[in-house]
């Protein structure tokens, strides 16, 4: 059975988005500038809290840690994370030291 033929006289256009969000052109248009872009989020890599302007790194490591997590080494001074550095119980002070000293 053939198709009917339309009715009126003049084509209706079809119906056209007119106001595009932002959010659909990062995902269309624009995805392949927006997925090159990374994404940078400085946390704590023990704590996973969020790190405020200049988080220290680990020095032997390299992860960032922030000031609660982070601790110096008595012997060489330089900041080390919880996994690097180790607890030094000789002195009634809280101390430590790294894993390169120890």
């Amino acid at each position: 059975m053939p198709k009917r033929v339309c009715p009126f006289d003049f084509d209706f256009f079809p119906q056209q988005k007119i106001h595009v969000s932002e959010k659909e052109v990062n995902s269309g248009v624009l995805m392949k500038n927006h997925m090159k872009q990374p994404v940078v989020i400085n946390t704590c890599q023990s704590c996973r809290q969020p790190v405020d302007n200049s988080p220290d790194k680990c020095s032997f490591c390299d992860k960032m840690v922030c000031g609660l997590c982070g601790s110096s080494c008595m012997k060489c001074c330089e900041v080390y994370c919880r996994c690097c550095s180790l607890p030094d119980f000789s002195s009634t002070e809280e101390s430590c030291i790294c894993i390169g000293c120890a």
